[in-house]
């Protein structure tokens, strides 16, 4: 089984574009939000719930209509607790299946937010890639997304119960400048030594 790096941050703070510069050098890189929109799309138990949950008008032919569900569950944290205990089980077995077939092949980055919860997947990953800006800084990158200055504060503040990360082999990578920065930081720590490797570079199936 080969290296498995989990990237996490809290809303705002850059993990995507931290998995998307890992995704350019050529490495296999999961993202959970995007396994969870499968999820919402393919999986029929899934689905039942979500109608059940919140009215069969939040689902899509390809999946959920994303706007009515943040709406839904960022102005209610009951609503958001519903959707979690849908989907998150859910979403953790589906990882960990993908995880057992792409590992036997190369090196994987996660990139999930929710890492923090997720004490199993956690304790695989053989380290952990945490990206971290000010609140301020996160707050106004959210609003550049669309959102109001009220709306991006509630997608703050439901992050606010996040346990810390604890791990063993634990990397900050701080995303306070700019982009080519941010880069920068990357570049070194693919250059390492510890994951570049040709044989390993190879996007996911």
């Amino acid at each position: 089984m080969h290296d498995l790096i989990g990237i996490c941050g809290l809303i705002g703070s850059g993990k995507s574009a931290v998995a998307r510069q890992v995704a350019d050098a050529g490495f296999c890189v999961i993202h959970a939000d995007d396994e969870a929109h499968v999820l919402y799309a393919k999986n029929q138990d899934v689905r039942a719930q979500m109608a059940q949950a919140f009215g069969s008008e939040v689902l899509t032919e390809t999946g959920v209509d994303r706007v009515r569900l943040g709406n839904l569950v960022f102005a209610d944290s009951g609503e958001l607790a519903k959707l979690e205990a849908i989907i998150h089980p859910a979403l953790a077995r589906h990882l960990q299946e993908r995880l057992n077939q792409e590992l036997s092949l190369h090196t994987v980055f996660l990139e999930a937010a929710l890492l923090p919860k997720w004490p199993d997947l956690l304790a695989r990953c053989d380290q952990v890639w945490q990206v971290e800006s000010s609140e301020a800084l996160r707050l106004a990158r959210i609003m550049e997304r669309g959102l109001s200055e009220e709306a991006a504060t509630q997608r703050i503040r439901k992050q606010d119960s996040f346990p810390p990360i604890v791990h063993k082999n634990f990397i900050q990578i701080c995303n306070e400048g700019s982009l080519s920065g941010l880069q920068s930081q990357i570049a070194r720590l693919l250059r390492s030594g510890r994951f570049w490797n040709q044989d390993l570079a190879n996007k996911c199936r």
